[in-house]
Parts: structure tokens; sequence; C-alpha cells
């Protein structure tokens, strides 16, 4: 089974930490960092990409991320579509 690194890498720094970092952009940072330098072990990365690459994953990584807090897209359209509840107060 091919698997894509950038996904191991992902999953390998979230079980490093035990649970969800603190702040995202160390997050992002370690793991676009790990995957560039495994990149340019391999000798993939010409010069001129470098900049626009790493923009690209940053933005890849956070939404990766983000999703992983989110949950499921239906659980939270479910929540989006439940109405209000109801008030509890002791009149």
């Amino acid at each position: 089974m091919i698997t894509d690194p950038l996904l191991e890498i992902f999953y390998k720094h979230l079980k490093k930490t035990n649970s969800l970092p603190t702040k995202a952009e160390d997050f992002v940072h370690n793991v676009v960092a790990d995957y560039m330098f495994l990149l340019m072990n391999q000798g993939h990365i010409p010069e001129y990409l470098y900049d626009p690459l790493e923009i690209d994953l940053k933005e890849e990584v956070l939404e990766l991320y983000q999703k992983l807090l989110a949950g499921p897209i239906n659980k939270v359209k479910q929540t989006i579509n439940m109405p209000p509840a109801k008030s509890r107060r002791l009149n």
C-alpha cells in the first residue's frame, strides 16, 4: 500500500505530543520542516520552487490540522443546523 509521506509525518508529530499541540503554528512549522527535509534529501525541490512549495505545504498542513480539530464535516453541519436550545429559566 502506498502512503503519503506528508500524512505519515503529520501523524508522527501528533503521536509525539500525545495530544493536540497548543500552538497550531508550531505544529505546522515542524511538520512542513520535516517533510521538506525529506524532499531535499531525495533531491526533489528546485530552488525557484522552494518558497511557493513551503507556502502551499503550510496551507495544506494547517487545513489538515483544522479538520482534525473540527471532526467530521457532517458532525459540524449537524451542529450548525440544530435549533437553539430552549432556556430553562425559572419564572
